[in-house]
């Protein structure tokens, strides 16, 4: 039977005791809610339903002292970002002149490599994609999918600056960067990506865009900056009281004339002034129908189910010593043996069962035509570890899998399309991945715009938006995490930005009480 714990003071003053909060979630939104309200003076509990904290972030250590990253990776951008601006004055990330790229070489099944003024024009295709193409001397305004705007704009760059007059070719060219958009926007296909430019729309902040952090820190750093104020190499520190681990929410109940929310675990119900919720937008397309009572709003639930939220794997493999130069930063295979008439051969396929992602052609396994890259971004980290990633269904497929399975089949691409630049691949020793898609604490990666985001007319903000209590305002149950950003979804800062949106809701409102 549960135990009812009152968390909340209403009779007290602002300044005496500003209220109670229940925070549903320990990833970077959640930290940063849950510190920023226990220096504000609030009574605050942190309900993380997991056995550690980041959520998202997951950084992981093996071998000797090395370590990679299995949620997320990078800082996105230096202007504007707040995780930077927090982070960059501790040193802690890499300076300009060692940032490390995805991937900078283009090869093909036969081994042979692509030629640097045909890749630069690849590049500039993708970029054409997703940004307005200047030269064209024209803003586009488009209503259809990101597949089908990129099918318009790889023609008609083709025609201007001329990629390739072979059909294979420029068939693959439009499948990598398929693949590539499918793990920027960690969905299964380009197809289901809306590829309008108005509204809510992303924003991608000046700077370097891919900023990396300088071993020994990590994303790990970043939660213990958050939670204690300092930084250190080993990256140990104690936990404050307020984060209760291994807490899984089963119900939050709440009344828009009601003054307090109940919050249940499977062991204890928190009654609380107020609620942030920063659990994944996955969390919530699974949950929210049961989570929830009374029901969210018909809008609220027309976002949660008509905004994307997909999946990404990523997977190291560790050798005993690298067999690849130093220079070398990863390479992204380009198809071109590939029929792309044939639909069975369509990896990004959303109704795919796993015996087809499975099925091999020519000895490969469908699902290994949508890895995205082969690349050494961990040298500083993890210097004996090569990885690949893969979005979508193919990667819900892989979380599923062995990982004996998974590393013959990667190796098999290694030496498919590295060995004739590094002829002595030799045999692995260990494989890491992520599980992202198949744990139930998350559903996926991380949230994205489909193009049924702009039948429904649904944004990120209607994620954000909080219940009230109809009488008075005060903010019942506030919502954070990426997906709920209107122009930083999907990010690290996307999360973090929202949450100090909410505590400020928060407490702004608790001032004007």
């Amino acid at each position: 039977m549960r135990k009812l714990k009152k968390l909340h003071s209403s009779k007290k003053s602002f300044r005496q005791n500003p209220g109670s909060v229940a925070v549903i979630g320990g990833g970077i939104a959640g930290l940063k809610a849950a510190s920023m309200l226990h220096a504000a003076g609030y009574n605050v509990t942190l309900l993380e339903a997991s056995d550690r904290i980041g959520g998202r972030t997951h950084t992981i250590w093996f071998g000797n002292e090395s370590y990679t990253e299995l949620g997320a990776e990078w800082v996105h951008g230096e202007r504007n970002n707040s995780i930077f601006q927090l982070m960059n004055p501790l040193g802690v990330l890499q300076p300009r002149g060692q940032l490390r790229e995805f991937g900078t070489d283009y090869g093909l099944p036969s081994g042979v490599w692509l030629q640097s003024n045909l890749t630069s024009n690849m590049r500039e295709y993708l970029n054409y994609t997703w940004f307005d193409p200047e030269d064209w001397r024209e803003e586009v305004h488009i209503n259809v999918s990101q597949g089908v705007w990129a099918r318009y704009v790889l023609e008609r760059f083709n025609r201007t600056y001329h990629i390739t007059d072979d059909p294979e070719m420029f068939e693959a060219i439009y499948d990598w960067a398929h693949r590539t958009s499918n793990a920027e926007e960690s969905a299964t296909s380009w197809f289901d990506v809306s590829g309008n430019d108005w509204g809510d729309r992303y924003i991608w902040l000046y700077g370097e865009p891919d900023v990396r952090w300088k071993p020994p820190y990590s994303y790990h750093t970043l939660a213990q900056f958050i939670l204690s104020g300092s930084i250190s190499e080993d990256g140990n520190f104690t936990l404050p009281d307020y984060i209760k681990l291994n807490q899984k929410v089963e119900s939050i109940q709440y009344s828009t004339n009601g003054q307090t929310v109940n919050v249940s675990t499977q062991d204890e119900t928190y009654s609380v002034d107020h609620v942030i919720f920063t659990g994944s937008l996955g969390v919530l397309k699974a949950n929210h129908a049961t989570l929830f009572t009374p029901p969210l709003s018909t809008r609220k639930q027309l976002a949660i189910n008509n905004i994307g939220f997909g999946s990404v794997i990523k997977i190291a493999i560790e050798f005993a010593e690298p067999w690849w130069t130093p220079t070398f930063e990863g390479l992204f295979p380009v198809w071109n043996d590939i029929d792309y008439s044939n639909e069975t051969l369509h990896y990004w396929r959303l109704d795919l069962t796993d015996a087809e992602l499975a099925t091999e052609y020519d000895g490969i396994p469908l699902w290994v035509r949508a890895i995205l890259t082969l690349f050494n971004v961990d040298s500083g980290s993890a210097p004996n570890v090569l990885r690949a990633w893969v979005a979508g269904n193919p990667a819900r497929f892989l979380d599923r899998q062995n990982s004996s399975y998974i590393q013959t089949h990667v190796v098999n691409a290694m030496r498919q399309f590295l060995s004739s630049q590094f002829p002595n691949i030799t045999e692995p020793i260990n494989l890491y991945k992520s599980n992202w898609g198949e744990d139930s604490n998350f559903g996926g990666t991380y949230s994205y715009r489909r193009v049924e985001s702009d039948a429904e007319n649904v944004w990120a903000a209607d994620l954000g938006t909080p219940i009230l209590n109809l009488a008075t305002n005060k903010p019942l149950v506030c919502f954070a995490g990426e997906a709920t950003h209107p122009h930083y979804y999907s990010t690290v800062h996307g999360a973090y930005d929202s949450a100090v949106r909410e505590v400020d809701r928060i407490v702004a409102w608790g001032k004007m009480d």
